[in-house]
């Protein structure tokens, strides 16, 4: 049985949580998106300017990188994939 992730104790690498999310963990998902929230979030802020849009294409981003984790190639890069979707 793999331990709960915990996000406020020594996790996992983002590598070891895609694994986890691919086999079937969803909850190891919500982990790398905490992780790596600010990135994702002042990217689109740059794109996007004082739009109101701005959680909506930061969770927008986060639900496309879910649908396509498996084109993912190198899991210890899943910040700046994900900053990139």
């Amino acid at each position: 049985m793999v331990a709960p992730v915990d996000a406020r104790r020594s996790s996992p690498s983002d590598a070891a949580l895609v694994e986890r999310v691919r086999a079937g963990e969803r909850d190891c998902f919500a982990v790398l998106v905490a992780r790596h929230e600010p990135v994702v979030r002042a990217v689109c802020r740059r794109l996007l300017g004082r739009s109101g849009l701005l959680d909506d294409v930061v969770q927008e981003s986060a639900v496309e990188a879910l649908v396509k984790l498996a084109t993912l190639r190198d899991p210890d890069r899943f910040g700046p994939w994900l900053a990139h979707r």
